[in-house]
């Protein structure tokens, strides 16, 4: 990762805003426990990993935890073909330390980034993607790049025109160098306090990973040479964050008021190369192409610019559980169809707060309840359950909608009735919308 003025100026400015930023707290530690506490689907892992630190005295050991184990990833949704992968554990303890450690800093980022020609995006609320894709479109400045983990967009106003792009890092949880875990440190060392939490979470990345063979009970241990993002580590996402900083400000160097919008894809992957990682540039003719969070933009037929739920991401979850259905033992006795019905329609009301178009329309009609159903507490419904934001009220055309997918509105219209028919048919439209929301069919 080669230094340039803009990341040097970054990390001159974020360190002194990240120094601002705790001033508020007179009391760290006590800000790690009030973290423990906080509602979140991992409550009860956080509080029992914070009592054993703190009886076993661990609150003032560097990593909070004592090994990292390596296991097979078992269950995991992947595309066909994909080989197994091995997660780390971490140990709850280590993972609270990083956990806390990463809350506070992104905290401190999105802020920091909010107003930025480089943002941030804390989280999906609809209304701060609403204005993420008005940047993109229209941006104030010539570069503009929202960025969240490893997803990101990029949108630079050219010579003749504004060139859009969707930019993802190769490999990225095992990409890092040394040096990102450097910007890391350079860029939080202002407040001791923090900066002793953000070293033990790097010593973590550089401990002994064991690996035991479930046959045999034979071990091996390997330790890195450098610090290694383990996958499983709850710094993952800052880490990737700050990787992305690092390529943001290698394109910013990297483009003038000649720049032309034909030599941009070239300048992102050699600006990439220069920040020391390989990404993958994937071209926008077109606004709606973008894709960001797993939404992308388009015109309502009032005229506004809504941030809209990829339609991949819709079909994909549709007609399918996690593990066995939900009893719904307080409805009464269910048969089989009612628990069908019961699920999918929790499953279609986490999207009540999304700009109504054709597809979700007719899922809207076919399941409903007049009150909200229970779902599975499991992260992932978590989460998209607590999306904020509520665009329901905007509606989408379906020519909106195909011009993301490179399809007809016809196709789309005929996507939308096979809802009506109690079915989930392959068709034209359902085929281009998983290949370009998830690279498959």
């Amino acid at each position: 990762m080669s230094s340039n003025v803009e990341l040097n100026n970054f990390v001159e400015d974020f360190s002194r805003y990240v120094e601002v930023w705790l001033s508020r707290y007179d009391d760290l530690d006590l800000e790690l426990i009030k973290y423990a506490q906080q509602p979140h689907p991992k409550r009860k892992l956080r509080l029992r990993a914070l009592k054993a630190i703190l009886n076993n005295g661990d609150l003032w050991h560097v990593t909070f935890n004592r090994k990292v184990s390596g296991k097979m990833k078992k269950a995991e949704i992947a595309k066909y073909g994909k080989a197994s992968r091995m997660i780390n554990d971490l140990t709850c303890e280590g993972s609270l330390l990083c956990g806390f450690v990463a809350d506070q800093i992104k905290q401190a980022l999105a802020e920091y980034s909010k107003d930025h020609w480089f943002q941030f995006v804390k989280s999906p609320n609809l209304d701060v993607l609403a204005e993420v894709f008005r940047r993109l479109i229209d941006p104030v400045g010539q570069l503009y790049f929202p960025f969240f983990s490893d997803d990101s967009c990029v949108s630079i106003r050219c010579a003749d025109g504004v060139y859009y792009s969707n930019v993802d890092i190769s490999s990225c949880d095992g990409s890092h160098t040394e040096a990102v875990f450097d910007l890391l440190r350079k860029s939080t060392k202002s407040d001791s306090r923090l900066f002793r939490y953000v070293d033990g979470a790097i010593a973590q990345c550089s401990m002994e990973l064991r690996i035991r063979s479930g046959a045999t009970g034979q071990s091996v241990g390997l330790t890195p040479d450098i610090p290694t993002l383990y996958s499983g580590s709850t710094l993952t996402t800052l880490i990737n964050n700050f990787a992305n900083i690092a390529i943001a400000c290698a394109i910013r160097t990297s483009i003038n008021v000649d720049t032309r919008m034909c030599d941009c894809e070239a300048i992102i992957l050699n600006a990439a190369k220069t920040a020391g990682y390989l990404v993958t540039v994937v071209d926008c003719p077109t606004y709606h192409k973008l894709q960001f969070l797993k939404h992308s933009p388009c015109i309502a037929d009032c005229g506004t610019l809504v941030p809209v739920l990829n339609l991949g991401v819709v079909l994909r979850s549709s007609g399918s559980c996690w593990g066995d259905l939900p009893n719904y033992r307080e409805h009464g006795k269910m048969t089989l169809e009612d628990r069908i019905y019961l699920y999918n329609t929790s499953q279609v009301q986490c999207y009540s707060n999304c700009p109504t178009y054709g597809f979700l329309a007719a899922l809207r009609a076919e399941y409903h309840a007049p009150y909200k159903i229970a779902r599975p507490s499991r992260e992932g419904t978590w989460l998209m359950d607590h999306i904020a934001g509520d665009y329901s009220k905007y509606m989408v055309s379906s020519q909106e909608i195909a011009l993301r997918y490179d399809v007809s509105s016809c196709s789309i219209d005929e996507l939308n009735f096979t809802i009506g028919c109690h079915m989930m048919s392959n068709t034209a439209a359902s085929r281009a919308i998983l290949k370009l929301d998830y690279g498959f069919f």
